[in-house]
Protein backbone atom coordinates (compact mmCIF):
# COMPACT_ATOMS: atom_id res chain seq x y z
CA UNK A 1 0.00 0.00 0.00
CA UNK A 2 1.31 3.45 -0.92
CA UNK A 3 0.35 6.58 1.00
CA UNK A 4 -1.33 9.45 -0.81
CA UNK A 5 0.62 12.71 -1.02
CA UNK A 6 -1.02 16.17 -1.06
CA UNK A 7 0.70 19.45 -1.90
CA UNK A 8 -0.34 23.09 -1.57
CA UNK A 9 1.49 26.37 -2.13
CA UNK A 10 1.24 29.50 0.00
CA UNK A 11 -1.22 32.13 -1.19
CA UNK A 12 -2.48 35.38 0.33
CA UNK A 13 -5.51 35.13 2.66
CA UNK A 14 -7.42 37.60 4.83
CA UNK A 15 -4.93 37.04 7.65
CA UNK A 16 -1.83 35.99 5.78
CA UNK A 17 0.53 37.48 3.22
CA UNK A 18 2.91 35.08 1.56
CA UNK A 19 6.61 36.00 1.61
CA UNK A 20 7.87 37.84 -1.48
CA UNK A 21 9.88 35.91 -4.06
CA UNK A 22 13.60 36.52 -3.73
CA UNK A 23 16.42 34.47 -5.27
CA UNK A 24 20.11 35.37 -5.59
CA UNK A 25 21.44 34.86 -9.11
CA UNK A 26 24.98 36.04 -8.43
CA UNK A 27 26.88 37.96 -5.76
CA UNK A 28 30.45 38.62 -4.69
CA UNK A 29 32.76 40.73 -2.53
CA UNK A 30 36.17 41.69 -3.92
CA UNK A 31 39.19 43.06 -2.09
CA UNK A 32 42.61 43.32 -3.84
CA UNK A 33 43.26 39.84 -5.19
CA UNK A 34 40.69 38.12 -2.95
CA UNK A 35 37.11 37.39 -3.95
CA UNK A 36 34.23 35.75 -2.05
CA UNK A 37 31.49 34.31 -4.30
CA UNK A 38 27.86 33.43 -3.58
CA UNK A 39 28.33 30.18 -5.52
CA UNK A 40 30.83 28.96 -2.91
CA UNK A 41 29.29 30.78 0.07
CA UNK A 42 25.47 30.55 -0.11
CA UNK A 43 25.08 32.68 3.05
CA UNK A 44 27.13 35.57 1.62
CA UNK A 45 24.00 37.68 1.00
CA UNK A 46 21.44 38.64 3.65
CA UNK A 47 18.01 37.30 2.67
CA UNK A 48 15.83 39.99 1.03
CA UNK A 49 18.85 42.25 0.54
CA UNK A 50 18.61 44.87 -2.19
CA UNK A 51 20.26 44.20 -5.55
CA UNK A 52 22.95 46.50 -6.94
CA UNK A 53 20.92 46.45 -10.20
CA UNK A 54 23.80 45.39 -12.42
CA UNK A 55 26.23 47.94 -10.99
CA UNK A 56 29.36 47.27 -8.93
CA UNK A 57 29.19 49.20 -5.66
CA UNK A 58 32.44 50.42 -4.13
CA UNK A 59 33.27 51.81 -0.71
CA UNK A 60 35.82 51.93 2.08
CA UNK A 61 35.24 49.67 5.07
CA UNK A 62 34.01 51.60 8.15
CA UNK A 63 34.03 49.45 11.34
CA UNK A 64 31.08 50.32 13.61
CA UNK A 65 33.53 50.58 16.53
CA UNK A 66 34.81 53.73 14.85
CA UNK A 67 31.55 55.13 13.52
CA UNK A 68 28.39 53.27 14.56
CA UNK A 69 26.39 54.35 11.49
CA UNK A 70 29.31 54.39 9.03
CA UNK A 71 30.10 57.20 6.60
CA UNK A 72 28.35 58.27 3.38
CA UNK A 73 29.65 56.16 0.49
CA UNK A 74 31.39 53.73 2.86
CA UNK A 75 30.63 50.08 3.63
CA UNK A 76 29.69 49.60 7.29
CA UNK A 77 31.20 46.57 9.03
CA UNK A 78 28.95 45.63 11.96
CA UNK A 79 27.82 42.82 14.26
CA UNK A 80 24.49 44.53 14.97
CA UNK A 81 21.39 42.87 13.51
CA UNK A 82 19.78 45.01 10.76
CA UNK A 83 16.69 45.85 12.84
CA UNK A 84 18.77 47.06 15.77
CA UNK A 85 21.14 48.93 13.47
CA UNK A 86 18.26 50.68 11.68
CA UNK A 87 16.70 51.66 14.99
CA UNK A 88 19.94 53.40 15.95
CA UNK A 89 20.85 54.93 12.59
CA UNK A 90 17.63 55.16 10.57
CA UNK A 91 17.86 56.78 7.13
CA UNK A 92 21.62 57.41 7.53
CA UNK A 93 22.16 53.79 6.46
CA UNK A 94 20.83 54.57 2.99
CA UNK A 95 23.79 56.90 2.40
CA UNK A 96 26.12 53.88 2.56
CA UNK A 97 27.35 51.77 -0.34
CA UNK A 98 26.56 48.66 1.67
CA UNK A 99 26.58 46.83 5.00
CA UNK A 100 28.63 43.78 5.93
CA UNK A 101 27.41 41.83 8.95
CA UNK A 102 29.36 39.32 11.06
CA UNK A 103 28.46 37.54 14.28
CA UNK A 104 30.27 38.41 17.50
CA UNK A 105 29.14 35.18 19.17
CA UNK A 106 32.36 33.44 20.26
CA UNK A 107 30.50 30.10 20.50
CA UNK A 108 29.90 30.13 16.75
CA UNK A 109 32.39 29.13 14.09
CA UNK A 110 35.10 31.69 13.26
CA UNK A 111 35.24 30.76 9.59
CA UNK A 112 31.54 30.47 8.72
CA UNK A 113 29.57 33.22 6.98
CA UNK A 114 26.39 33.74 9.05
CA UNK A 115 22.86 33.71 7.65
CA UNK A 116 20.71 36.77 8.35
CA UNK A 117 17.57 38.17 6.76
CA UNK A 118 16.13 41.63 6.42
CA UNK A 119 12.89 41.77 8.49
CA UNK A 120 9.70 42.58 6.58
CA UNK A 121 9.35 46.06 8.03
CA UNK A 122 12.84 47.00 6.80
CA UNK A 123 12.48 45.68 3.26
CA UNK A 124 10.72 48.88 2.25
CA UNK A 125 13.24 51.14 4.02
CA UNK A 126 16.74 49.69 3.66
CA UNK A 127 17.97 50.44 0.14
CA UNK A 128 21.58 49.30 0.38
CA UNK A 129 22.93 45.77 -0.15
CA UNK A 130 23.59 43.75 2.99
CA UNK A 131 26.20 40.98 2.90
CA UNK A 132 28.02 38.88 5.51
CA UNK A 133 31.56 37.97 6.53
CA UNK A 134 33.21 35.37 8.72
CA UNK A 135 34.60 36.61 12.02
CA UNK A 136 38.17 36.00 10.76
CA UNK A 137 37.54 38.07 7.61
CA UNK A 138 35.80 40.79 9.66
CA UNK A 139 38.87 41.16 11.89
CA UNK A 140 41.11 41.59 8.84
CA UNK A 141 38.78 44.15 7.27
CA UNK A 142 38.46 46.12 10.52
CA UNK A 143 42.23 46.23 10.92
CA UNK A 144 43.08 47.35 7.37
CA UNK A 145 39.89 49.28 6.48
CA UNK A 146 40.36 48.55 2.75
CA UNK A 147 38.22 49.57 -0.20
CA UNK A 148 35.80 46.81 -1.30
CA UNK A 149 33.65 46.11 -4.33
CA UNK A 150 30.18 44.53 -3.95
CA UNK A 151 27.82 42.99 -6.47
CA UNK A 152 24.38 41.40 -5.97
CA UNK A 153 21.97 40.26 -8.67
CA UNK A 154 18.54 39.19 -7.40
CA UNK A 155 15.64 37.49 -9.20
CA UNK A 156 12.12 38.31 -8.00
CA UNK A 157 10.30 35.73 -10.13
CA UNK A 158 7.39 34.20 -8.28
CA UNK A 159 8.21 30.91 -6.57
CA UNK A 160 6.60 29.15 -3.63
CA UNK A 161 8.04 26.37 -1.49
CA UNK A 162 5.31 23.73 -1.24
CA UNK A 163 3.69 22.27 1.87
CA UNK A 164 3.67 18.49 1.48
CA UNK A 165 1.42 16.14 3.47
CA UNK A 166 0.90 12.41 3.63
CA UNK A 167 -1.29 10.53 6.07
CA UNK A 168 -1.62 7.07 7.60
CA UNK A 169 -5.35 6.50 8.06
CA UNK A 170 -6.52 5.61 11.56
CA UNK A 171 -9.69 4.21 13.12
CA UNK A 172 -10.93 7.58 14.43
CA UNK A 173 -11.05 11.16 13.15
CA UNK A 174 -8.35 12.37 15.56
CA UNK A 175 -4.86 13.02 14.23
CA UNK A 176 -1.26 12.85 15.46
CA UNK A 177 1.05 15.23 13.59
CA UNK A 178 4.78 14.95 12.94
CA UNK A 179 6.28 17.95 11.18
CA UNK A 180 9.62 19.29 9.91
CA UNK A 181 10.46 22.43 7.97
CA UNK A 182 11.88 22.31 4.45
CA UNK A 183 13.32 25.79 4.10
CA UNK A 184 16.51 27.49 5.32
CA UNK A 185 19.82 28.69 3.95
CA UNK A 186 22.02 26.34 1.94
CA UNK A 187 23.59 23.96 2.74
CA UNK A 188 21.35 23.58 5.85
CA UNK A 189 22.29 19.99 6.63
CA UNK A 190 21.39 19.94 10.30
CA UNK A 191 18.96 22.87 9.95
CA UNK A 192 16.86 21.28 8.66
CA UNK A 193 17.68 18.61 6.10
CA UNK A 194 18.13 16.34 9.14
CA UNK A 195 14.50 16.78 10.25
CA UNK A 196 13.11 16.58 6.70
CA UNK A 197 15.09 13.40 5.95
CA UNK A 198 13.98 11.79 9.23
CA UNK A 199 10.39 12.58 8.29
CA UNK A 200 10.85 10.80 4.95
CA UNK A 201 12.28 7.77 6.76
CA UNK A 202 9.29 7.75 9.13
CA UNK A 203 6.91 7.80 6.16
CA UNK A 204 8.70 4.79 4.68
CA UNK A 205 8.54 2.91 7.99
CA UNK A 206 4.83 3.54 8.44
CA UNK A 207 4.20 2.55 4.83
CA UNK A 208 5.88 -0.79 5.51
CA UNK A 209 3.71 -1.32 8.60
CA UNK A 210 0.58 -0.59 6.55
CA UNK A 211 1.55 -3.37 4.14
CA UNK A 212 1.27 -5.72 7.11
CA UNK A 213 -2.34 -4.56 7.67
CA UNK A 214 -1.38 -2.37 10.63
CA UNK A 215 -3.74 0.51 11.42
CA UNK A 216 -3.39 3.02 14.27
CA UNK A 217 -6.30 4.30 16.34
CA UNK A 218 -5.38 7.89 15.47
CA UNK A 219 -4.45 9.11 11.97
CA UNK A 220 -0.77 9.98 11.63
CA UNK A 221 -0.13 13.09 9.53
CA UNK A 222 3.39 13.68 8.18
CA UNK A 223 3.98 17.26 6.99
CA UNK A 224 6.93 19.05 5.39
CA UNK A 225 6.48 22.82 5.48
CA UNK A 226 8.24 26.18 5.10
CA UNK A 227 9.11 27.07 8.69
CA UNK A 228 6.63 29.12 10.68
CA UNK A 229 4.73 30.79 7.81
CA UNK A 230 3.99 27.50 6.08
CA UNK A 231 2.64 25.93 9.27
CA UNK A 232 0.52 29.00 9.95
CA UNK A 233 -0.88 28.87 6.40
CA UNK A 234 -1.60 25.13 6.65
CA UNK A 235 -3.53 25.61 9.91
CA UNK A 236 -5.33 28.74 8.72
CA UNK A 237 -6.55 27.10 5.49
CA UNK A 238 -7.39 23.70 7.04
CA UNK A 239 -4.62 21.80 5.25
CA UNK A 240 -3.80 20.82 8.83
CA UNK A 241 -7.01 20.67 10.88
CA UNK A 242 -6.32 22.08 14.36
CA UNK A 243 -9.69 20.90 15.70
CA UNK A 244 -8.91 17.18 15.54
CA UNK A 245 -5.10 17.29 15.89
CA UNK A 246 -4.47 16.02 19.41
CA UNK A 247 -0.66 16.01 19.54
CA UNK A 248 2.31 17.11 17.41
CA UNK A 249 6.00 16.28 17.26
CA UNK A 250 8.33 18.79 15.59
CA UNK A 251 11.74 17.63 14.29
CA UNK A 252 14.15 20.54 13.88
CA UNK A 253 17.94 20.03 13.80
CA UNK A 254 18.17 16.38 14.79
CA UNK A 255 21.33 15.01 13.14
CA UNK A 256 24.42 17.04 14.01
CA UNK A 257 27.57 15.27 15.20
CA UNK A 258 28.00 16.46 18.83
CA UNK A 259 31.79 15.99 18.58
CA UNK A 260 31.81 18.73 15.94
CA UNK A 261 28.89 21.05 16.68
CA UNK A 262 29.11 20.80 20.48
CA UNK A 263 25.38 20.28 20.94
CA UNK A 264 23.17 18.02 22.99
CA UNK A 265 19.87 16.41 22.06
CA UNK A 266 16.93 18.13 23.72
CA UNK A 267 13.21 17.55 24.09
CA UNK A 268 11.53 20.96 24.25
CA UNK A 269 8.38 20.69 26.34
CA UNK A 270 5.00 21.74 25.06
CA UNK A 271 3.75 25.28 25.61
CA UNK A 272 2.29 26.30 29.00
CA UNK A 273 -0.80 27.38 27.04
CA UNK A 274 -1.13 23.90 25.45
CA UNK A 275 0.61 21.42 27.79
CA UNK A 276 1.06 17.77 26.91
CA UNK A 277 1.15 14.46 28.71
CA UNK A 278 2.34 12.73 25.53
CA UNK A 279 5.72 14.43 25.92
CA UNK A 280 6.40 11.93 28.73
CA UNK A 281 6.06 9.13 26.16
CA UNK A 282 8.40 10.87 23.70
CA UNK A 283 10.87 11.47 26.52
CA UNK A 284 10.75 7.80 27.48
CA UNK A 285 11.60 6.52 24.00
CA UNK A 286 14.20 9.22 23.35
CA UNK A 287 16.07 8.34 26.51
CA UNK A 288 15.81 4.61 25.79
CA UNK A 289 17.28 5.00 22.30
CA UNK A 290 20.09 7.31 23.46
CA UNK A 291 21.19 5.24 26.47
CA UNK A 292 23.16 2.29 25.16
CA UNK A 293 26.36 2.56 27.25
CA UNK A 294 26.91 0.91 30.62
CA UNK A 295 28.31 2.75 33.62
CA UNK A 296 31.74 1.83 35.04
CA UNK A 297 30.23 -0.76 37.38
CA UNK A 298 27.73 -1.94 34.78
CA UNK A 299 24.69 -1.16 36.93
CA UNK A 300 23.34 1.86 35.03
CA UNK A 301 22.82 2.91 31.44
CA UNK A 302 24.58 6.05 30.23
CA UNK A 303 23.63 8.26 27.31
CA UNK A 304 25.36 7.48 24.03
CA UNK A 305 25.30 11.19 23.27
CA UNK A 306 24.90 14.41 25.25
CA UNK A 307 21.21 14.27 26.17
CA UNK A 308 19.09 16.87 27.92
CA UNK A 309 15.44 15.88 27.91
CA UNK A 310 12.59 17.98 29.26
CA UNK A 311 13.65 21.56 28.52
CA UNK A 312 11.00 24.17 29.37
CA UNK A 313 9.08 25.48 26.36
CA UNK A 314 11.03 27.93 24.20
CA UNK A 315 10.16 29.82 21.01
CA UNK A 316 11.95 29.22 17.73
CA UNK A 317 10.25 26.71 15.45
CA UNK A 318 6.95 25.32 14.18
CA UNK A 319 5.80 24.16 17.62
CA UNK A 320 5.22 27.89 18.33
CA UNK A 321 2.52 28.09 15.68
CA UNK A 322 0.92 24.79 16.69
CA UNK A 323 0.65 26.06 20.27
CA UNK A 324 -1.19 29.15 19.02
CA UNK A 325 -3.87 26.79 17.72
CA UNK A 326 -4.07 24.93 21.08
CA UNK A 327 -2.27 21.85 19.76
CA UNK A 328 -0.01 20.21 22.38
CA UNK A 329 3.36 20.05 20.61
CA UNK A 330 6.92 19.09 21.58
CA UNK A 331 10.15 19.47 19.64
CA UNK A 332 13.19 17.23 19.40
CA UNK A 333 16.11 19.55 18.73
CA UNK A 334 19.88 19.59 18.95
CA UNK A 335 21.44 22.66 20.52
CA UNK A 336 23.81 24.42 20.51
CA UNK A 337 25.27 24.06 17.05
CA UNK A 338 28.32 26.15 16.27
CA UNK A 339 27.61 25.87 12.51
CA UNK A 340 23.95 26.93 12.82
CA UNK A 341 22.83 29.37 10.11
CA UNK A 342 26.20 29.45 8.38
CA UNK A 343 27.60 28.05 5.14
CA UNK A 344 29.43 25.42 7.23
CA UNK A 345 26.23 23.54 8.17
CA UNK A 346 27.29 20.88 5.68
CA UNK A 347 26.74 17.08 5.33
CA UNK A 348 30.12 16.23 6.85
CA UNK A 349 28.80 17.57 10.20
CA UNK A 350 25.95 15.02 10.28
CA UNK A 351 26.01 11.85 12.42
CA UNK A 352 24.12 8.78 11.09
CA UNK A 353 23.96 7.50 14.68
CA UNK A 354 22.15 10.62 15.91
CA UNK A 355 19.70 10.42 13.00
CA UNK A 356 19.02 6.80 13.89
CA UNK A 357 18.41 7.61 17.58
CA UNK A 358 15.95 10.38 16.71
CA UNK A 359 14.25 8.39 13.97
CA UNK A 360 13.73 5.31 16.12
CA UNK A 361 12.52 7.29 19.13
CA UNK A 362 10.08 9.26 16.94
CA UNK A 363 8.81 6.08 15.27
CA UNK A 364 8.23 4.29 18.57
CA UNK A 365 6.66 7.34 20.19
CA UNK A 366 4.22 7.97 17.34
CA UNK A 367 3.39 4.29 17.08
CA UNK A 368 2.65 4.14 20.81
CA UNK A 369 0.66 7.39 21.04
CA UNK A 370 -1.34 6.62 17.90
CA UNK A 371 -2.32 3.26 19.41
CA UNK A 372 -3.73 4.70 22.65
CA UNK A 373 -7.48 5.04 23.02
CA UNK A 374 -9.50 7.50 25.07
CA UNK A 375 -12.95 9.01 25.24
CA UNK A 376 -13.98 10.70 21.99
CA UNK A 377 -10.47 10.15 20.61
CA UNK A 378 -9.07 12.99 22.71
CA UNK A 379 -5.61 12.95 24.21
CA UNK A 380 -5.04 13.33 27.92
CA UNK A 381 -3.73 16.84 27.33
CA UNK A 382 -6.84 17.93 25.47
CA UNK A 383 -9.18 16.47 28.10
CA UNK A 384 -7.43 18.20 30.99
CA UNK A 385 -6.79 21.53 29.33
CA UNK A 386 -10.23 21.76 27.74
CA UNK A 387 -11.57 21.62 31.27
CA UNK A 388 -8.90 23.89 32.74
CA UNK A 389 -8.94 26.81 30.35
CA UNK A 390 -12.71 26.97 30.04
CA UNK A 391 -13.45 26.81 33.76
CA UNK A 392 -10.41 27.95 35.71
CA UNK A 393 -11.22 31.66 35.72
CA UNK A 394 -14.75 31.00 37.01
CA UNK A 395 -13.80 28.47 39.67
CA UNK A 396 -10.98 30.72 40.94
CA UNK A 397 -13.60 33.31 41.80
CA UNK A 398 -15.21 30.77 44.11
CA UNK A 399 -12.86 28.40 45.94
CA UNK A 400 -9.36 27.17 45.24
CA UNK A 401 -10.29 23.60 46.12
CA UNK A 402 -12.78 23.41 43.23
CA UNK A 403 -9.97 23.69 40.70
CA UNK A 404 -7.68 21.28 42.51
CA UNK A 405 -10.34 18.65 43.18
CA UNK A 406 -11.83 18.96 39.70
CA UNK A 407 -8.50 18.38 37.96
CA UNK A 408 -7.46 15.53 40.25
CA UNK A 409 -10.76 13.70 39.75
CA UNK A 410 -10.41 14.16 35.99
CA UNK A 411 -6.92 12.67 36.08
CA UNK A 412 -8.13 9.73 38.16
CA UNK A 413 -10.91 9.06 35.64
CA UNK A 414 -8.40 9.16 32.82
CA UNK A 415 -6.00 6.87 34.64
CA UNK A 416 -8.72 4.21 34.80
CA UNK A 417 -8.90 4.33 31.00
CA UNK A 418 -5.14 4.10 30.62
CA UNK A 419 -4.22 1.56 33.28
CA UNK A 420 -4.28 -1.44 30.95
CA UNK A 421 -2.43 0.34 28.17
CA UNK A 422 0.64 1.67 29.97
CA UNK A 423 2.23 -1.76 30.45
CA UNK A 424 5.84 -0.65 30.87
CA UNK A 425 6.42 0.41 34.51
CA UNK A 426 9.10 2.96 33.54
CA UNK A 427 6.79 4.55 30.99
CA UNK A 428 3.94 4.61 33.50
CA UNK A 429 6.25 6.29 36.00
CA UNK A 430 7.17 9.02 33.51
CA UNK A 431 3.51 9.67 32.69
CA UNK A 432 2.61 9.81 36.39
CA UNK A 433 5.48 12.22 37.04
CA UNK A 434 4.15 14.47 34.28
CA UNK A 435 0.68 14.33 35.84
CA UNK A 436 2.19 15.23 39.21
CA UNK A 437 3.97 18.22 37.66
CA UNK A 438 0.70 19.49 36.23
CA UNK A 439 -1.12 19.00 39.54
CA UNK A 440 1.67 20.82 41.38
CA UNK A 441 1.54 23.68 38.91
CA UNK A 442 -2.23 23.92 39.20
CA UNK A 443 -2.11 23.80 42.97
CA UNK A 444 0.44 26.59 43.05
CA UNK A 445 -1.67 28.59 40.63
CA UNK A 446 -4.83 28.21 42.68
CA UNK A 447 -2.96 29.71 45.63
CA UNK A 448 -2.56 32.96 43.73
CA UNK A 449 -3.99 34.94 46.59
CA UNK A 450 -0.69 34.50 48.45
CA UNK A 451 1.07 36.83 45.99
CA UNK A 452 1.75 40.32 47.25
CA UNK A 453 0.33 43.16 45.20
CA UNK A 454 3.67 44.95 45.11
CA UNK A 455 5.33 42.00 43.35
CA UNK A 456 2.98 42.09 40.35
CA UNK A 457 3.22 44.11 37.16
CA UNK A 458 -0.31 43.70 35.78
CA UNK A 459 -3.81 44.67 36.83
CA UNK A 460 -6.85 42.52 36.07
CA UNK A 461 -7.29 43.66 32.47
CA UNK A 462 -8.75 41.71 29.58
CA UNK A 463 -8.09 42.24 25.87
CA UNK A 464 -9.75 41.11 22.70
CA UNK A 465 -7.27 39.64 20.24
CA UNK A 466 -6.94 36.94 17.63
CA UNK A 467 -4.63 33.96 17.36
CA UNK A 468 -4.87 34.29 13.58
CA UNK A 469 -1.83 36.56 13.80
CA UNK A 470 1.51 34.94 14.46
CA UNK A 471 2.73 36.47 17.74
CA UNK A 472 6.29 36.35 16.47
CA UNK A 473 5.39 38.93 13.80
CA UNK A 474 4.59 41.52 16.45
CA UNK A 475 8.09 41.36 17.87
CA UNK A 476 9.83 41.45 14.49
CA UNK A 477 7.75 43.07 11.75
CA UNK A 478 5.18 45.37 13.30
CA UNK A 479 7.36 46.45 16.20
CA UNK A 480 10.84 45.82 14.90
CA UNK A 481 12.06 49.04 16.53
CA UNK A 482 11.59 47.28 19.88
CA UNK A 483 13.55 44.22 18.85
CA UNK A 484 16.64 45.14 20.85
CA UNK A 485 14.59 45.54 24.02
CA UNK A 486 12.70 42.26 23.53
CA UNK A 487 15.49 40.18 22.03
CA UNK A 488 16.13 38.22 25.23
CA UNK A 489 14.96 34.64 24.46
CA UNK A 490 13.03 34.25 27.72
CA UNK A 491 11.21 37.55 27.18
CA UNK A 492 10.26 36.55 23.65
CA UNK A 493 9.00 33.15 24.87
CA UNK A 494 6.94 34.82 27.58
CA UNK A 495 5.54 37.29 25.03
CA UNK A 496 4.33 34.40 22.88
CA UNK A 497 2.66 32.72 25.84
CA UNK A 498 1.17 35.94 27.13
CA UNK A 499 -0.42 36.63 23.75
CA UNK A 500 -1.82 33.10 23.43
CA UNK A 501 -3.39 33.19 26.89
CA UNK A 502 -4.89 36.61 26.14
CA UNK A 503 -6.50 34.99 23.12
CA UNK A 504 -7.93 32.28 25.36
CA UNK A 505 -9.72 34.85 27.48
CA UNK A 506 -7.39 35.06 30.47
CA UNK A 507 -6.92 38.41 32.18
CA UNK A 508 -3.44 39.86 32.41
CA UNK A 509 -2.95 39.42 36.17
CA UNK A 510 -3.76 35.70 36.09
CA UNK A 511 -1.49 35.18 33.08
CA UNK A 512 1.34 36.83 34.99
CA UNK A 513 0.78 34.57 38.02
CA UNK A 514 0.57 31.45 35.90
CA UNK A 515 3.80 32.19 34.00
CA UNK A 516 5.60 33.11 37.21
CA UNK A 517 4.75 29.65 38.55
CA UNK A 518 5.56 27.76 35.35
CA UNK A 519 8.92 29.38 34.68
CA UNK A 520 9.83 30.13 38.30
CA UNK A 521 10.18 33.87 37.60
CA UNK A 522 10.98 36.17 40.47
CA UNK A 523 12.50 39.01 38.42
CA UNK A 524 9.92 41.76 38.08
CA UNK A 525 11.84 43.51 35.29
CA UNK A 526 11.14 40.64 32.90
CA UNK A 527 7.37 40.68 33.30
CA UNK A 528 7.14 44.45 33.54
CA UNK A 529 8.97 44.65 30.18
CA UNK A 530 6.22 42.48 28.73
CA UNK A 531 3.65 44.84 30.24
CA UNK A 532 5.18 47.70 28.24
CA UNK A 533 4.99 45.60 25.06
CA UNK A 534 1.30 44.77 25.68
CA UNK A 535 0.66 48.49 26.18
CA UNK A 536 2.37 49.22 22.84
CA UNK A 537 0.11 46.72 21.07
CA UNK A 538 -2.90 48.43 22.66
CA UNK A 539 -1.73 51.86 21.51
CA UNK A 540 -1.32 50.54 17.97
CA UNK A 541 -4.88 49.12 18.08
CA UNK A 542 -3.54 45.57 17.82
CA UNK A 543 -5.25 44.73 21.11
CA UNK A 544 -8.60 46.01 22.29
CA UNK A 545 -9.51 46.32 25.97
CA UNK A 546 -12.75 44.58 26.89
CA UNK A 547 -15.45 46.29 28.90
CA UNK A 548 -14.77 45.99 32.60
CA UNK A 549 -11.06 45.46 31.95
Amino acid sequence: MNMNVETVHLEDTDYFTKPPAWTVQDAWIKWDNSKWNYGNIPTLVAAYSKSTNGEIYEGKIIPDERRECGEPGGILLTSKYPSILYRKCGEKLNDLSGIIYYTSDEKRTDTGFPYIRIPSALRRQLFVPVMTASRILAKKLAKKEPKLELFIEVNNDNYNIPIIKTEIPGKTDSKILVIAHLCHPKPGSNDNASGSATLLWLAEQFNEKMRENWQPNHNIQIVWTPEYLGTFYALETGFINPENTIFALNLDMVGGDPRLNGGSLNLIESSPSSPSIEEAIVSYFLENEARDNKSFGGSSKLPYIPLSTRVLFEFGSDHDVLASYSIPAVMINQWPDRYYHTNEDSPDKISPQILQIVGQSALKSLDYISGLTSEEGDSLSKIIWKYLFHSLEDTMKRKESLVRNGIESLIQRYNLIKTEELHDPNLRKLVEEQLDRIITLLNSFTNIFTYHERNECFKEESYETSLKYIPNKFAEDLDYEYLEKYYDPLIKTLLLEFYRLLGMGWNTRNIERYLRGYYGISDNDILCTIKHFIEELYKKNLLKKLDGG
